[in-house]
C-alpha cells in the first residue's frame, strides 16, 4: 500500500504524508500530516482564546488568589 485517502481533504496522499499511529490497523494516522497540523492549531487557538477570555472575566479573583498564594510560599 502506497496511497492512502485522508478524510479531512478527500484527497489520496503518498503513505509517506501520514503520521506513525501504531494504535491503527494501518500503521498509520487517519488524517494526513497537514490536516492534522491545521487541526491542532484551530484547537490550540480555541482554548487560548477561551483561556483569555476566562482571565479577563475573572482577573481580580486570579490576581487575588496568586497574592494568597505567594503569602504562603514566603511564609
Amino acid at each position: 500500500m502506497t496511497t492512502k485517502f485522508c478524510p479531512k481533504c478527500k484527497q489520496e496522499k503518498n503513505i509517506e504524508d501520514f503520521c506513525i499511529d501504531r494504535a491503527k490497523k494501518s500503521g498509520r494516522s487517519s488524517y494526513c500530516r497537514k490536516c492534522k497540523i491545521d487541526r491542532i492549531r484551530e484547537t490550540k487557538d480555541n482554548v487560548n482564546s477561551r483561556r483569555r477570555k476566562y482571565y479577563r472575566k475573572n482577573k481580580d479573583r486570579i490576581c487575588e488568589l496568586g497574592r494568597i498564594n505567594a503569602k504562603k510560599i514566603l511564609l
